[in-house]
């Protein structure tokens, strides 16, 4: 499920790209406009980050069943966190690209009214509630899921037509680094991120040495 990001609509460049890698692959795929984007109706100065917590989790309960990947894009990753907190039991893992869980603080708090400052600061307080729990997990786990983000990423450049070589191995690479790297502390999850960063390895090689179609 992809989460856009602050002004973004689900015709953008990355739930283009994730949907039809989806289609290619047989995986399930959902990306939807909140309040005020793209197709979805309303204004958008009406919208706010709970607003678009409530899209979000209005269509996770509606429209899915079972474990989710959350992709979040910028905003779409502050977003993610928030509905990984709200829906645990849902939560398969998360993708987060150049996520934005702080970007009010930076860019808007200076051009606010004092009663929308209040409102931002509360939200900013729900954030830092967010971090407190994320600093509960085991390390190994936060990690785990981000070393299954690049495998993600690196099967998206693998299974595209023609092969992108070049970024997979960037992806390859970044995971190999991670998983060689911290052998034997890695806990539970560390023989399936073996088992994943082989796979890569092995779809790579048999791929860069398969002929030419055409």
């Amino acid at each position: 499920m992809f989460l856009g990001g602050f002004r973004s609509d689900m015709t953008g460049t990355k739930a283009m790209a994730l949907e039809e890698w989806a289609c290619r692959t047989g995986r399930g795929y959902l990306r939807f406009d909140y309040f005020g984007h793209g197709q979805s109706s309303g204004r958008f100065e009406d919208g706010t980050i709970g607003r678009w917590l409530d899209d979000s989790l209005a269509v996770i309960d509606a429209e899915t069943t079972g474990k989710l990947v959350l992709v979040g894009s910028s905003m779409g990753g502050w977003l993610s966190l928030l509905a990984a907190r709200a829906r645990p039991e849902r939560l398969a893992g998360l993708v987060l690209i150049a996520a934005a869980p702080d970007f009010t603080e930076r860019m808007l708090l200076k051009g606010l009214s004092p009663e929308d400052r209040e409102r931002a600061m509360a939200m900013a307080e729900e954030m830092d509630e967010v971090r407190r729990q994320l600093a509960s997990v085991p390390a190994a786990v936060v990690i785990a899921n981000h070393v299954m983000g690049l495998y993600e990423l690196a099967a998206i450049h693998l299974s595209s037509q023609p092969p992108n070589f070049p970024e997979a191995q960037v992806a390859i690479d970044a995971m190999g680094a991670i998983v060689e790297g911290l052998k034997g502390r890695l806990g539970e999850n560390e023989p399936t991120l073996v088992d994943a960063l082989r796979q890569l390895q092995m779809a790579f090689v048999q791929l860069k040495g398969a002929p030419a179609e055409g």
